[in-house]
């Protein structure tokens, strides 16, 4: 399975990435280094990794039906969370979280040179 991996915004110096990945919307922290509590590549559980953070989620946004007194209520699905050990962890996207996993990790070790 092939994802499309893209990444929308990034504070470089906290190691902070937003993104999509195929239609949900994810965020991370990836450390430079290999930190312990991060995603181990191997096993995909608690070990030495640079990935400390990650969330995949969806938001559904509502509008009110008035025109006149316009609301909006969001609402937050997730479907992947990882902080240190996993919250919530939706086996329909093992593949999904393990090819992202490894393409952050991967993107960690890239310099850009201009």
């Amino acid at each position: 399975m092939s994802c499309d991996i893209k990444i929308e915004n990034m504070n470089k110096r906290y190691g902070f990435l937003q993104g999509t990945v195929n239609q949900y919307l994810f965020y991370a922290e990836v450390m430079k280094v290999p930190v312990a509590g991060g995603i181990d590549l191997l096993s995909m559980q608690k070990g030495q990794g640079h990935i400390t953070k990650l969330c995949i989620y969806d938001d559904e946004v509502d509008s009110g039906g008035d025109p006149f007194l316009p609301t909006m209520s969001i609402k937050r699905h997730i479907y992947v969370n990882y902080e240190g050990e996993w919250k919530v962890y939706n086996f329909t996207f093992q593949s999904l979280v393990f090819e992202l996993v490894h393409y952050l990790d991967r993107r960690c070790h890239m310099t850009i040179v201009r």
